[in-house]
């Protein structure tokens, strides 16, 4: 078996940070100390009259985090170095000093200029069965000690604490949809407008209106929600007045009856009005 292989197999109880976009990583020198996995959901409680007991309601789910305590030591050479089986140096040594592993850490916690924030990471101890985060950002370093200068002048060994979060990309869900847009109604606007503007749809003008039930007539000042298109664009304009509600259809109604009696007194198929407000 080949010297490397041996010390890949040592660092099994160890623990890797990559830097999924460049590829970038650290690897612990050592165990975790101290790794703790918080879990958590937010709830909200209310407590009413006579009640012994408060009402208990789900809010949200916390984000998953991982903290521990690492240590780093300045030995001069990297973890992935070849040694033959006497365990003397061999060719294509990598230098990393205690100084270069801080300073990946601490460009893991930063705000990368290009991306124009910290960025995502992989992490995993062991061989990650189960302690491990698909994708990741470190929340803060702390408490970072240093020990033992060496020589030349440069330390030799630091602990520190690290804490991670576990990173999930927004992204809206199949089958649902947010309210992507709140509008502030100016003078002159009403639904049909402001639906054109959105959708290119004026037509859905009435079923935008519906999701407003307190605000049939916009003022300026009001707020109007404008959700994504996919979210309404099988919904159908539907009459809900008493005279109109079921004027339309195959079956026989009331309403059918009136609406086409008053088409045929007039000898028209369709009736249009334009309303002028005084």
């Amino acid at each position: 078996m080949g010297a490397s292989k041996v010390l890949n197999i040592l660092n099994l109880d160890s623990w890797s940070l990559v830097n999924i976009a460049t590829g970038e990583s650290i690897e612990g020198q050592f165990h975790a100390e101290e790794l703790t996995e918080n879990i958590s959901q937010k709830y909200a409680t209310h407590t009413s009259l006579s009640r012994q007991n408060p009402n208990v309601q789900f809010v949200s789910g916390e984000p998953n985090t991982i903290s521990f305590n690492a240590k780093l030591f300045d030995n001069g050479i990297g973890d992935n170095v070849q040694v033959n089986t006497r365990g003397s140096i061999g060719q294509g040594l990598k230098v990393v000093t205690l100084k270069e592993r801080l300073q990946i850490l601490k460009r893991f916690a930063k705000v990368d200029p290009d991306l124009r924030r910290p960025p995502v990471l992989t992490f995993h101890v062991g061989d990650g069965s189960e302690i491990s985060f698909a994708k990741c950002v470190i929340t803060s370093l702390g408490g970072i000690s240093y020990a033992r200068p060496k020589g030349t002048g440069g330390m030799r060994e630091a602990t520190l604490s690290i804490n991670i979060l576990e990173y999930h990309e927004y992204k809206i869900e199949d089958g649902t949809e947010a309210e992507t847009r709140y509008h502030n109604v100016t003078e002159g606007e009403y639904y049909e407008m402001l639906t054109f503007r959105e959708y290119q749809e004026p037509g859905i003008g009435d079923v935008i209106r519906k999701r407003h039930p307190k605000q049939p007539n916009i003022q300026v000042g009001d707020t109007v929600k404008l959700p994504a298109f996919r979210a309404i664009q099988t919904e159908q304009v539907q009459q809900t007045s008493v005279a109109l509600k079921n004027g339309w259809g195959k079956r026989d109604t009331p309403q059918k009856r009136l609406r086409q009696a008053i088409l045929d007194s007039r000898n028209r198929v369709y009736i249009s009005h334009v309303i002028l407000e005084d």
